[in-house]
């Protein structure tokens, strides 16, 4: 366990919209000296728009370069973007196109070895459509972090809500979560299953509040609720 990301990915586009996405992972980046990978997904060519890429004989090679030109122009707007925001955050970086051919190619995302994905919700336009949230976590084994369009806070993971059970899966995400809870300025523990929530003593939920208060390397304020 470290408090720390050393690699931090982001999935992008080069789309106004999405520079929010792009400033809060160079952000937490900056903030845990980590190196920022810019990850701009192509699907190509199966994803491509059916009316526009119908062509017979010859007319092929005509539709495939003009899907070619407009991936390029993309992924130059992608990359630019990305290049303006290191130079404002001063981190370090580096900048990957992914080419995806077949709806089963996931051989991208096993490559991607970072300790945390930064991913915009709803998803860029052009990422693959099949590379949803879930299916990150699944493929990579990374801890994926969803950032809201509406997302208007300027600092991710102030105040942070633990749904405490004491399953393995809340423990693991605890622990993936750990660099955002030493971090945070107030954490609340909210008790969803007392049945299933492991104790030291009387009170459900002290042993995992003792843990992370324990892990903090400055004062933090922690509470405990109680849910249905």
């Amino acid at each position: 366990m470290h408090n720390q990301w050393r690699d931090v990915a982001v999935f992008l586009d080069g789309s106004p919209r999405r520079e929010r996405i792009g400033r809060h992972a160079a952000a937490l980046a900056q903030r845990h000296a980590a190196h920022l990978v810019g990850v701009y997904g192509v699907s190509h060519p199966s994803n491509l728009n059916p009316p526009k890429s119908f062509a017979r004989g010859a007319g092929i090679n005509q539709v495939l370069e003009r899907q070619r030109a407009t991936d390029e122009v993309k992924i130059l707007a992608a990359g630019r973007a990305f290049a303006a925001l290191i130079r404002a955050y001063e981190i370090s970086s580096e900048f990957r196109v992914v080419w995806r051919e077949r709806q089963d190619d996931d051989a991208a995302l096993k490559a991607l070895h970072s300790d945390l994905i930064v991913a915009a919700r709803p998803a860029p336009d052009d990422l693959p459509s099949t590379w949803s949230a879930e299916h990150l976590l699944l493929v990579s084994g990374t801890p994926v972090l969803l950032v809201p369009d509406g997302w208007a806070e300027a600092r991710i993971g102030a105040r942070i809500v633990i749904a405490w059970n004491g399953s393995r899966e809340v423990r693991r995400a605890v622990n993936d979560a750990m660099p955002f809870l030493a971090a945070a300025a107030q954490v609340t523990i909210l008790i969803v299953d007392d049945t299933r929530s492991n104790r030291l003593d009387d009170e459900p939920g002290a042993d995992i509040a003792g843990h992370l208060i324990g892990a903090y390397s400055r004062p933090t304020t922690a509470e405990i609720l109680f849910g249905a």
